[in-house]
């Protein structure tokens, strides 16, 4: 009961109180101990679910995924790091059957960006960041997610044409991605 207490009050400091609510009773119906043991986390769950219906749907299906983004909020997002951790995923996503990789790619490329997309619109909601950060952020999401593109789009050209001429695969990014202001 203490919990629902402090869920209401939470909400109700939120732009969409309702919203807030409905999406905690979510929260509550698929997991219904991760409340419990995160408590001094209420606030910034409040504020995702008040500002992103999106977020607040994948959370409530992933609590596991809201989980590691909590833990995480202290680290910026940087193309290095979200690359290294993909590319043991990426890994095991080529050793499968050409069509099943596709499909499992596509998968691993989405869901990487709904997990960092989570941790970064909880920095901006709670205040950990600027706009300028949460942009570059953004930016360098982006960047990275096209970088893994190429780099599978890579593997299954190689397997299915040989060796490509001087890397003649590109993507080449313009306007607000090439100037690092995505948003």
């Amino acid at each position: 009961m203490v919990i629902d207490t402090l869920i209401k009050e939470i909400a109700s400091e939120t732009p969409d109180p309702e919203k807030t609510l409905k999406n905690f009773r979510g929260l509550l119906h698929t997991s219904p101990e991760f409340l419990e043991e995160n408590p001094q986390q209420i606030e910034k769950i409040a504020k995702l679910f008040s500002y992103s219906q999106f977020l607040a749907d994948y959370s409530i299906k992933n609590p596991d995924r809201l989980s590691v983004a909590l833990q995480n909020l202290s680290e910026p997002a940087s193309k290095q790091l979200i690359i290294s951790k993909a590319s043991e995923k990426c890994e095991s996503v080529v050793k499968a059957t050409l069509q099943i990789r596709r499909q499992e790619a596509m998968r691993f490329l989405r869901e990487m960006k709904k997990n960092h997309l989570l941790r970064i619109t909880i920095r901006d909601t709670s205040g950990i960041t600027s706009l300028n950060e949460c942009m570059k952020e953004l930016s360098v999401l982006s960047e990275a997610i096209i970088e893994l593109a190429l780099n599978i789009s890579h593997i299954f050209l190689r397997e299915k044409f040989g060796d490509l001429s001087d890397d003649t695969l590109s993507i080449i990014g313009l306007g607000k991605l090439g100037a690092e202001e995505l948003n």
